[in-house]
């Protein structure tokens, strides 16, 4: 259920916020960005994407997960 996921969603992106897991964060952040998308808010939804694919370094790339959501928002 989607609007019962996105107020989960954004309480974990908040408390992950000042985490050194950037991986986490990354998930979090796609996975907010999956249900922004599927709430027809696309702009949101590429922020977060962004955010996530920003988050990226060589000893934590970014989640395949993230790639794919990446992929389901662009495409709309």
């Amino acid at each position: 259920d989607v609007a019962r996921a996105q107020p989960v969603l954004a309480r974990s992106l908040e408390l992950a916020r000042g985490s050194p897991d950037t991986t986490l964060r990354a998930e979090l952040l796609c996975g907010n960005a999956l249900v922004a998308s599927m709430q027809g808010r696309p702009a949101e939804a590429q922020t977060q994407i962004q955010q996530a694919l920003a988050l990226a370094t060589e000893d934590a790339p970014t989640p395949q997960r993230c790639l794919e959501i990446a992929a389901k928002v662009a495409g709309g």
